[in-house]
């Protein structure tokens, strides 16, 4: 059996390993969605303001709800928030997804479901932040982070590029669903 190097080692546990995977999935997913939902916006007829309307109604729910967020993971299982989350945002993503393929998606519907999953979103993030040390040995938090900071940036450098490819192939609402998938 090969042996991992030192800084891959925290590999061997099966709740990092699925906590890892799980979160840099999720982190290409969302990185598809700002690309995506920027197209989706255009498709249905709105204006580059809808783009910023739209854009504004995820990104500013999450800020509001962090800190929130944050005590609430500090209260119950850091698990149960992340999942909660994960399904409502399972649910606002593939909704929006649904909307945008079968051509019933409005600006406002986009804003409204992208607020939904951005304000999930705002709870989800310090529940993630929270859970590894509960995964990982105390010895093992630094190459545990690096790791997760590796996998985000793929992520966030592969997310634009798929979402790209999927909007120009099959249509916006495919990219979201894809997120939407992500999620589950």
């Amino acid at each position: 059996m090969t042996r991992l190097p030192e800084s891959l080692r925290v590999l061997r546990r099966r709740n990092f390993r699925l906590l890892f995977a799980g979160q840099t999935i999720s982190v290409l997913g969302d990185r598809m969605v700002a690309v995506a939902l920027a197209f989706a916006v255009l498709q249905i007829g709105g204006s580059p303001s809808a783009i910023g309307l739209v854009l504004a109604a995820k990104v500013l729910p999450s800020a509001a709800t962090a800190p929130a967020g944050g005590v609430l993971a500090d209260r119950i299982s850091r698990r149960t928030v992340m999942v909660g989350a994960d399904l409502v945002r399972v649910a606002s993503q593939g909704t929006m997804a649904v909307l945008l393929i079968s051509g019933s998606a409005e600006v406002w519907m986009l804003a409204l479901l992208a607020g939904i999953g951005g304000a999930a979103s705002g709870f989800f993030g310090p529940a993630s932040i929270g859970l590894l040390p509960e995964v990982v040995a105390p010895e093992e938090l630094q190459p545990a982070n690096a790791l997760r900071s590796s996998g985000a940036s793929a992520g966030e450098i592969l997310g634009p590029l798929i979402a790209g490819v999927t909007v120009a192939a099959a249509g916006a609402g495919w990219a979201i669903g894809t997120d939407a998938a992500t999620f589950a």
